[in-house]
């Protein structure tokens, strides 16, 4: 038996062997099977081709076994080439009968996985057939439509809108199980803020959506953390979602509170509705306020503390059922000076006569 480092030198060999017998052929000038199966996108994504191999050998120096290149014409333009034959972008496999290339189904899958929208749109546009396609691998996505496959593997805005322009009808198309792809958008999870946002804006009706749980796209966006220009966006056409609460009563802005803190978010929020902070007045069993529980936990996001306390000053003094105040969890540990620091400034206790008690 060969020794792991053996097997991985054999192999770099043989790489190397076939690599080098290529390039002697195509030195040699040795015709392919197919010449003319070259394409590519130019600078306002229009395919152009097919070319010939020598056409390209002329642009470029690189190897030609590569998926796909990045070449250079005399006139300085950038081009992604696309080869169809042997390495699976495209499928050089011609019916000699028909004169057509069969797409390969194994890298047009890939292509959307790996959000590759100028391989995927080469190959909608060589082969038109693809748009009904369906998955055949079992598991959760088997006898899934192109369409909805795209939207659960988080695919581009960019890809999605240039499915809606082959066929707008998509947009609230249901599968099998009752799913639109906004639905598959939102339960990727998966950085789909952006996507989902692009659906609400072809449809407000899509900002009303609710998870089992209550949660709006808004509790998301908040929960998850995002920008102030996508909650803008989305309170443009839904604004009733800024006091929505879900099954535990917690409102979007209480979630960014407690998850994702971000101080200009927060002040865009508190801008479009000071109520928001009511919720941290309110009491629990044994008296304490949010802000009670949060400095007992010893809160290290101090500007989530310096944000409530700026617009509710009276929280400061603020004591539960048995009379103690925010300082009361503060200061005696001393385990978090920021805390600390920050109480001493709004209190103006001396911290000396503290000590001498």
């Amino acid at each position: 038996e060969l020794k792991e480092g053996e097997l991985r030198e054999k192999r770099r060999r043989k790489k190397k062997a076939k690599r080098s017998k290529n390039e002697k052929g195509m030195a040699a000038g040795e015709p392919l099977d197919h010449p003319e199966e070259w394409f590519y996108l130019d600078n306002q994504e229009v395919l152009q081709g097919p070319f010939s191999t020598a056409n390209m050998r002329s642009w470029t120096q690189k190897d030609l076994l590569n998926d796909y290149l990045q070449v250079r014409t005399a006139s300085e333009d950038s081009f992604t080439l696309f080869r169809d034959r042997k390495h699976e972008i495209l499928s050089a496999q011609r019916e000699k009968h028909e004169g057509d290339y069969q797409p390969n189904l194994v890298s047009f899958w890939k292509a959307i996985k790996e959000k590759e929208f100028s391989i995927v749109k080469m190959f909608l546009t060589l082969h038109p057939q693809l748009s009904e396609v369906k998955k055949e691998k079992s598991g959760y996505d088997q006898g899934m439509s192109l369409w909805h496959y795209v939207c659960l593997c988080n695919g581009t805005t960019k890809l999605i809108d240039y499915l809606l322009s082959l066929n707008p009808e998509l947009l609230h198309q249901k599968d099998e199980k009752g799913q639109t792809g906004f639905d598959l958008v939102v339960k990727s999870r998966n950085q789909y803020v952006r996507t989902a946002l692009y659906f609400v804006s072809k449809d407000p009706e899509f900002g009303n959506w609710k998870d089992v749980r209550g949660q709006t796209l808004f509790h998301k966006l908040c929960e998850g953390g995002c920008t102030v220009k996508e909650l803008e966006s989305l309170l443009s056409t839904n604004p009733q979602l800024l006091d929505e609460k879900d099954e535990d009563g917690k409102t979007g802005f209480l979630l960014m509170m407690e998850k994702k803190f971000d101080r200009i978010v927060a002040e865009f929020l508190y801008s479009k509705n000071p109520d928001c902070l009511n919720s941290f007045m309110t009491k629990d069993e044994n008296g304490d306020t949010l802000l009670h529980r949060m400095i007992r936990k010893e809160e290290r996001f101090t500007d989530k503390v310096n944000f409530i306390v700026a617009k509710i000053p009276s929280l400061i003094t603020e004591s539960n059922h048995v009379g103690q105040e925010m300082r009361s969890f503060c200061f005696p540990s001393l385990r978090n000076p920021l805390i600390f620091c920050y109480y001493y400034n709004y209190l103006k206790i001396k911290i000396i006569h503290y000590y001498r008690k």
